[in-house]
């Protein structure tokens, strides 16, 4: 009998497949699955979302690892053999792709709360407030604006990394 090495993660039910085409990309196999659904006041950490990867359609990217809490998962078991070529490097390779951060992006919504409150204060009569609040609003949008674009452009990054460290595992799957 072979001897094996496994892994579990946890993961949101429409996140299932996904999770098994990134694990896979890696060498694993997967080995069995549970469902797990958890009666009021239980809850369980799982991994965040995967989305699809631009460059390489038919590849996930893991987005974040907000470990989010769910009364509802699937614990995924996945197997490989201790002697399975690579398996150093693919593994150095998994833990970089997983310890990948993305950035949350502020709601920009909250740029317009000012706004709002300029709005109101014309039908109260009280121009000056209007006119503070409205400026207000309109500095906080175009900074927060500004930020949401640099995130946009670092989480962009952190997706193109993604993906090749997921054409790189492929590669060592294939020079075996």
């Amino acid at each position: 009998m072979e001897r094996t090495k496994s892994k579990i993660e946890q993961v949101a039910p429409s996140l299932e497949q996904p999770m098994i085409d990134v694990m896979s990309k890696f060498g694993w196999s997967l080995h069995g699955r549970q469902e797990i659904q958890i009666q009021k006041g239980g809850e369980s950490r799982i991994r965040g979302e995967l989305s699809r990867d631009l460059y390489y359609p038919d590849s996930y990217t893991l987005v974040a690892e907000s470990e989010k809490r769910l009364s509802h998962y699937v614990k995924l078991h996945f197997v490989r053999p201790i002697d399975f070529p690579n398996a150093d490097k693919l593994d150095a390779l998994e833990n970089e792709y997983f310890s990948m951060k993305f950035t949350m992006r502020p709601p920009l919504a909250l740029a317009f709360l000012p706004f709002l409150l300029g709005f109101f204060s014309l039908f109260v009569g009280e121009y000056g407030y209007m006119l503070v609040l409205f400026v207000v609003g309109g500095v906080l949008y175009y900074f927060m604006s500004n930020q949401i674009k640099q995130i946009n452009v670092k989480n962009k990054e952190i997706e193109m990394k993604g993906a090749e460290i997921l054409k790189k595992a492929e590669l060592l799957l294939v020079g075996q």
